[in-house]
């Protein structure tokens, strides 16, 4: 049973990893299973056992793809010693991982196009909503934010980065996009850190 179990998922990962190649190069419409067996080695019947269809082979490399975002996001995150630059540098990580070409073709442009943008939006927030909200809370035990309803805060910060990373799915120039949009949302991110706020007080009208 167990020898089944691991030859089941090695074939699960090899059709994935094949149907990832294929989805990055010609996007979801123009993707033949075809190609994506011949490139895995397996069968038609193999994909098909796995997956009930091209949809369901495809909902699933985005749910593989935001897995490997939140990864690179963790870790971007975990190199910072405060909780606010964690989380400065988490978005940063991930605004730099939307400009992939493989991110922006799949999870970005062809994602919400082809589930829906209800089921993408379930997706892409599965563990990005828990990851965000703690990480305010933690800025606001610190003291690097000011207190206010950290769920609420998170939500906001969580619309306008997806945004942002819909933006450079979309961008004829990711890069410069990308550099763009980081630079803006640090604006706003100085505008919740404490510490900033203590030394560059906002100017009172009047």
């Amino acid at each position: 049973m167990a020898a089944r179990t691991r030859n089941a998922n090695r074939t699960t990962q090899a059709l994935l990893e094949a149907a990832r190649v294929e989805f990055a190069a010609n996007g979801f419409a123009q993707a033949k299973t075809e190609a994506i067996v011949a490139r895995a080695g397996m069968t038609r019947g193999a994909l098909y056992y796995h997956f009930a269809d091209k949809t369901d082979l495809f909902a699933c490399v985005v749910e593989s793809m935001m897995t490997e975002i939140d990864l690179a996001v963790s870790v971007a995150a975990a190199k910072e010693t405060t909780p606010f630059a964690s989380l400065c540098s988490g978005i940063r990580g991930y605004l730099r991982e939307c400009a992939r070409d493989d991110v922006r073709r799949v999870v970005l442009i062809d994602g919400p196009a082809v589930l829906g943008w209800e089921r993408w939006r379930l997706i892409d927030e599965r563990s990005a909503v828990a990851a965000t909200q703690e990480s305010v809370r933690r800025c606001m035990l610190e003291g690097e934010i000011g207190p206010t309803d950290a769920n609420a805060l998170a939500r906001a910060l969580l619309g306008m980065v997806t945004q942002a990373g819909l933006e450079i799915g979309r961008s004829d120039n990711p890069k410069q996009t990308q550099r763009a949009l980081t630079k803006s949302i640090g604006f706003v991110l100085d505008a919740l850190n404490t510490d900033r706020l203590a030394t560059h007080p906002v100017p009172k009208k009047g």
